[in-house]
């Protein structure tokens, strides 16, 4: 079953003027809200629940989604450093192709990484 997982926060969703949940699993999808907000000050067990339900294979195929392709660019590049072992600087390219583009999120991206390889 398909997975749409937003990233979008409250506001956010509140914002759409439809119950996006509704509309997701009205057409039988699967539906995962995991509020990361614009300023991405979340902790890094709310960043690796994020990353358990991106690796998550009873929940693929997933569509993550947030408002601009930036926080999902960020997500990306973290789980492919931290879940499938590509090398940092790869990583954020990637992230980049999936649409990482502010400098603070990279420089986060590669500060979780590096706390977090094994």
């Amino acid at each position: 079953m398909v997975t749409v997982v937003t990233l979008r926060g409250q506001d956010e969703m509140n914002a759409l003027g439809f119950d996006e949940r509704a509309a997701v699993t009205q057409l039988g999808m699967g539906y995962v809200h995991l509020p990361l907000t614009k300023g991405i000050s979340s902790s890094d067990e709310e960043i690796d629940r994020i990353l358990d339900v991106v690796g998550d294979t009873e929940k693929a195929p997933i569509i993550l989604h947030c408002a601009s392709s930036n926080r999902v660019g960020y997500i990306w590049a973290m789980y492919r450093a931290l879940r499938e072992n590509v090398e940092i600087n790869e990583a954020i390219r990637q992230g980049e192709a999936a649409g990482l583009r502010s400098d603070d999120l990279k420089a986060k991206a590669r500060a979780f990484i590096s706390r977090n390889r094994r």
